[in-house]
């Protein structure tokens, strides 16, 4: 191509390429016309066999072949950033030194240039023949583009939908150049193949790098996304299912009907209830229930998904995503286990034990603790204990303080050494003995505390009587000679240290052998008893 056909002639004026030049051709340009058409088929027979991850060398060949059918000495492609307040050049082509054109052609903010962005905004292509010649108002423009060494510049926007996303900037830094209507429509077209096939293959790139992270998301959740249409009861998986479940793909199931045998039939009914429920209501939904997998038995599975309706209301298919919850339910049975025997504890012992919140709130009675208060989980569940656990002191009937509210307050075990009284929901009363301890997770936090308590209302009667064995004569009641002795060392011992004074009588019984001699020792054992009452 001949310098005159690549720049037609320098012109003076700012222009704007008129709609009705993009794509005119005359019989005089005829040959002109088909040149460049050639070089777009090939800018678009290069895109639709470029793969999406060879975009950016795409996008800069095809700039360089713009460039050099066009005669322009530089080639960019600027993206508008997502709040539209500054383009950024992404592809480049025409400079020696890729670091120099990065700082020359790196972006700039939008509202320093009004006069061009108004007219991308547009939907404008302009042409700048002479950068020096710019009018007044567009001051800023001459001089962004006179500091990177440009004479002349061509702008195209490049649209998606109605929204302007960028635009492509072709440029003669060597001397000021003009371009011809076949030039024009050459910058035109091409800046739009960019646009669409940068669109293109942008969605292709961020699909596959969706349906890699779909792929490891699932992986890393152990789940698998299936579809299954009702119409022809056909089932499809994604891709990576059969390695999720360690499965040949070839013996995933391909119907709805194949799956349902993989399924025990105590578990079928709840399927069937549900997939009625959705097909009527249309809500999402959720089931857990269990699979076989082929070699590895049976596995459980909780399910979600959404079923999906054509323009007559039709259910067309039910999407869904799988995830292999064995391991969890394995915890689960194990935590069920574990809660079953710590009941079969609680129950099967005797003592009472409450358990309560951080704010003292009733959340557990084991049945021993139900009895001895005399009331039922049900009926004080979330009620303060202060409530229905009132103890009084043995001795004096006074209210003791409630030793869960002490625990909770100190955060250590509370043990009363003194034994209470418990007053039953009934009125009833019997001793009992009490401990308190808090219940703190390894972090530290107080969560709540548990209560035990017996009733020792036998233990304190055998006390009492085996003391009373211990200073008093088993026959007469009276107190015995040790009792004796000590009572009166402390009478002596208070007389001496203060004016109280005391008595001793004595009562001597005269020919009591005789009793037992002549009328045996039980005639004798009797005189006693009736002579000390």
């Amino acid at each position: 191509m001949s310098e005159h056909g690549r720049r037609s002639g320098d012109r003076n004026d700012v222009e704007r390429m008129p709609e009705d030049n993009v794509g005119a051709r005359t019989d005089s340009d005829w040959f002109t016309n088909l040149e460049y058409e050639n070089v777009l088929a090939e800018i678009s027979h290069h895109f639709l066999r470029i793969e999406a991850n060879d975009l950016e060398h795409g996008v800069s060949q095809a700039l360089q072949v713009i460039c050099e059918a066009a005669g322009m000495d530089r080639g960019a492609l600027f993206e508008l950033t997502s709040d539209g307040s500054r383009v950024t050049a992404v592809h480049r082509y025409g400079a020696e030194n890729p670091a120099k054109a990065a700082g020359k052609l790196g972006g700039y903010e939008l509202e320093k240039v009004p006069w061009l962005m108004e007219r991308l905004r547009r939907g404008e292509a302009v042409n700048i023949p002479r950068v020096a010649e710019l009018p007044e108002e567009a001051h800023a423009v001459r001089t962004l583009l006179e500091g990177r060494g440009v004479e002349s510049l061509v702008c195209v926007p490049l649209f998606i939908g109605d929204r302007l996303q960028g635009m492509t900037s072709f440029s003669a830094v060597e001397k000021p150049a003009s371009w011809g209507p076949e030039h024009l429509r050459l910058l035109h077209v091409g800046a739009e193949i960019l646009g669409s096939a940068i669109y293109r293959l942008r969605a292709e790139r961020e699909l596959h790098a969706s349906r890699e992270w779909l792929e490891l998301a699932q992986r890393a959740g152990h789940s698998a996304a299936w579809e299954w249409h009702p119409t022809d009861d056909s089932l499809a998986f994604s891709t990576s299912t059969a390695g999720i479940f360690g499965v040949d793909p070839e013996r995933l199931p391909r119907t709805g009907a194949q799956l349902l045998q993989l399924i025990p039939e105590q578990d079928r009914e709840r399927i069937s209830d549900t997939f009625r429920r959705i097909f009527s209501t249309g809500e999402p939904y959720l089931i857990e229930h269990r699979i076989e997998i082929p070699g590895h038995g049976f596995v459980w599975v909780m399910v979600r998904g959404q079923v999906q309706r054509d323009c007559d209301g039709q259910v067309t298919r039910v999407v869904g995503v799988s995830a292999d919850i064995t391991e969890i339910k394995k915890v689960e049975q194990a935590l069920r286990r574990e809660k079953e025997h710590a009941q079969v504890t609680l129950a099967s012992i005797g003592d009472g034990v409450v358990r309560t919140d951080s704010e003292g709130r009733i959340d557990f009675l084991n049945p021993a603790a139900e009895r001895l208060i005399g009331v039922t989980l049900h009926q004080v569940q979330q009620q303060p204990l202060s409530e229905i656990f009132r103890v009084v002191d043995e001795n004096t009937g006074a209210a003791r303080p409630n030793v869960v509210d002490r625990c909770l307050t100190t955060r250590r075990i509370v043990e009363p050494a003194e034994s209470s009284v418990l007053i039953r929901s009934d009125g009833s009363e019997f001793a009992v003995r009490e401990s308190a301890a808090p219940i703190i997770t390894q972090d530290g936090t107080l969560v709540g505390a548990v209560l035990v308590f017996k009733d020792v209302s036998q233990l304190r009667s055998l006390q009492r009587r085996m003391t009373h064995l211990a200073t008093h004569d088993p026959l007469t009641g009276l107190i015995n000679r040790r009792e004796f002795q000590l009572r009166l060392a402390e009478a002596v011992s208070e007389a001496a240290a203060s004016t109280r004074r005391f008595a001793l009588c004595y009562l001597d019984l005269d020919e009591f052998k005789v009793v037992n001699d002549t009328c045996g020792h039980g005639a004798g054992d009797e005189l006693l008893r009736q002579l000390t009452s």
